[in-house]
């Protein structure tokens, strides 16, 4: 086993063990994040690493702002501001497998496609989060009529906002 691979698991380790305790993550969460955080830091490096921690961190901590802002909406989602297994599957699979894949090719292009994988992801998870503290109704795309706040497919002029900022910023 290569340096670069313990490395990472270390460094994933130690993440998702700081996540747990910060309460970013539940048990299963940490557990996910530790085996997509081995594969993106052991075999990707720092040039993989950085794009996917500028989208965890911030929104870790937008989803307890968001929590302590709003608790009236909590109700409103499935999921609370802990991340578990499927919420990092999600957000995290994809990027793990286009590491590995990239780390066998060494296909440049496959980079693009990793930092457009984490620019989703952080795109849909600021554009939520942010959006939900909008003091406008969101709307609905389609017909562009008001709906509740939390009703998925809606956006809102903040949401959207975000789900730009988060999508530049990530990449």
């Amino acid at each position: 086993m290569s340096d670069q691979i313990v490395a990472g698991m270390v460094f994933a380790s130690g993440v998702a063990v700081v996540s747990y305790g910060l309460r970013f993550l539940t048990p299963g969460g940490a557990v996910l994040q530790f085996v997509l955080g081995s594969i993106v830091f052991g075999f990707g490096g720092w040039l993989f690493v950085i794009p996917i921690l500028a989208f965890f961190v911030p929104s870790s901590i937008l989803s307890k702002v968001n929590k302590s802002v709003r608790p009236d909406l909590q109700s409103v989602f499935e999921k609370d501001e802990c991340r578990d297994a499927a919420q990092v599957t999600a957000n995290g699979g994809i990027p793990a497998l286009i590491v590995l894949f990239w780390y066998y090719t060494q296909k440049d292009v496959l980079y693009i496609a990793y930092l457009g994988s984490v620019a989703s992801a952080t795109a849909d998870t600021w554009g939520t989060g942010v959006g939900t503290l909008s003091k406008s109704s969101p709307r609905i795309l389609t017909d562009f009529s008001r709906v509740e706040t939390g009703r998925s497919g809606a956006v809102s002029p903040l949401g959207l906002f975000a789900a730009l900022t988060g999508q530049r910023l990530s990449h």
